[in-house]
C-alpha cells in the first residue's frame, strides 16, 4: 500500500516549524506555521487520497470538510499571530506550543485508528496548555489550572471510551465504520 506524500506530511510539518521556533526562528515561524497547514488543507480537499488497510493516517471523506476547516483555522491563527507573541522565552514557548497543538489537532482528525487519536487528543490537549500559560502571570497560571483539570478529565473519559470500544470490537484498535 502506498500513502500519499501529502498525508504523510500533514502531521510533522507543524512539528518541524516547532523545531524551528525552539531553536529560535523568531517571527520567521508564523508564515511557516501557516504553509504547514496546506498539506492537511490538500488532503482534505482530495477526500480521501491514502486511505488504505493498515494506515495509521487517512483521510475519513466525512471528516473532509472538518479537516480541511482545521487547515484553514490553523493557517489564519498562524498568520494572526505572527504579529502578537513578540521576541523572548515567552514567544518562543507559544509557538512551541502552538505547533504541537496545531500538529496534534491534525492528527486527531487524521488517524486511522483510536491510539493514534488518542495520541493526538493528548498531544492537542496539552499543547494548549502551554498557549494559556506562556505569559505567566496570577490570570494565566489560574486558566491554566482550570484548563488542565478539565483536559486531563476529558483524556480520562476518551481513554475509557477507546478501552470500551476496543472491547467491543474484541480488541481491534481501528477506528469503527
Amino acid at each position: 500500500m502506498t500513502l500519499d506524500p501529502t498525508l504523510l506530511a500533514a502531521v510533522p510539518a507543524p512539528l518541524a516549524v516547532a523545531l524551528l521556533a525552539a531553536l529560535g526562528a523568531g517571527r520567521a515561524v508564523w508564515p511557516l506555521f501557516a504553509l504547514a497547514a496546506l498539506p492537511a488543507g490538500a488532503v482534505a480537499l482530495a477526500g480521501g487520497a491514502g486511505r488504505g488497510e493498515g494506515a495509521l493516517l487517512r483521510v475519513d471523506p466525512a471528516l473532509a470538510p472538518v479537516l480541511a476547516a482545521a487547515a484553514l483555522i490553523w493557517a489564519a491563527a498562524a498568520l494572526h499571530a505572527r504579529d502578537g507573541p513578540g521576541e523572548g522565552p515567552a514567544a518562543r514557548r507559544f509557538a512551541v506550543c502552538f505547533g504541537l497543538a496545531m500538529s496534534g489537532n491534525l492528527g486527531l482528525l487524521l488517524a486511522a485508528e483510536m491510539v493514534g487519536f488518542y495520541v493526538g487528543f493528548s498531544v492537542m490537549s496539552l499543547a494548549v496548555y502551554g498557549l494559556v500559560v506562556h505569559k505567566g502571570g496570577p490570570g494565566p497560571e489560574r486558566a491554566g489550572r482550570v484548563y488542565i483539570r478539565l483536559a486531563i478529565l476529558g483524556e480520562l473519559a476518551l481513554f475509557a471510551a477507546i478501552l470500551l470500544t476496543a472491547a467491543a470490537q474484541g480488541g481491534a484498535t481501528a477506528m469503527p465504520a
